[in-house]
């Protein structure tokens, strides 16, 4: 069943989007020989100013560690949501679809929304880079 779901999306647009994605530095398996000794955050800072700031424009709660991320974001999103938030939430890795990562309203996102922030995202990073 897995199987023909990721068929479907591998010829969806979102499959597109995901296969540029893809041809990407894969910074946690690709070799780093050549690189310069220091990593900054800079390329990110430029890609955020090219988005416009998002992370400006909302509140936010940033879950890290080790053990029970997904459940700490579950029980936040819960009680924010009873109080009446909006909630987001994007979590790693996904169960089943690519689509549970990015959760809003408690609700996994759809593949056409889910395409169309990767593809801004991606097209934001060409602009930045160039």
């Amino acid at each position: 069943e897995f199987g023909v779901v990721a068929h479907r999306m591998a010829r969806s647009r979102l499959g597109r989007v995901l296969r540029r994605l893809d041809a990407l530095t894969d910074w946690e398996r690709g070799s780093r020989a050549g690189m310069a000794a220091a990593v900054t955050s800079q390329p990110c800072a430029d890609l955020l100013s090219v988005l416009g700031e998002p992370q400006r424009r909302f509140r936010h709660v940033h879950v890290a560690g080790s053990k029970g991320k997904g459940s700490t974001c579950a029980l936040l999103g819960c009680a924010l949501e009873r109080g009446g938030w909006r909630t987001a939430v994007l979590s790693s890795p996904h169960v089943e679809s690519l689509t549970e990562r990015v959760r809003i309203d408690g609700q996994p996102i759809g593949e056409a929304p889910l395409a169309d922030a990767l593809e801004a995202a991606l097209d934001a990073r060409a602009a930045a880079a160039a």
